[in-house]
């Protein structure tokens, strides 16, 4: 890969990166697990250090503890 193409590809995967900030933000303001679901890996963590860390997709499972999580 040339210079030219490592840079337009560093270019193309921080805008996918910001294209994803508003599904996080609007998912967890919503909470809308329906967006937050699609931006994490299904063996994420999510580690705030306030609460027990939710593992893979529990963020976004919909049981009743983990919506007083988020």
């Amino acid at each position: 890969m040339n210079s030219t193409e490592a840079r337009i590809e560093r270019l193309e995967n921080r805008i996918a990166i910001e294209d994803l900030l508003p599904g996080y933000c609007h998912g967890f303001d919503g909470p809308d697990r329906d967006l937050l679901r699609p931006l994490w890996t299904e063996d994420a963590v999510f580690d705030l250090r306030l609460w027990a860390p939710l593992n893979g997709w529990a963020v976004t499972a919909g049981s009743k503890a983990d919506q007083t999580k988020i």
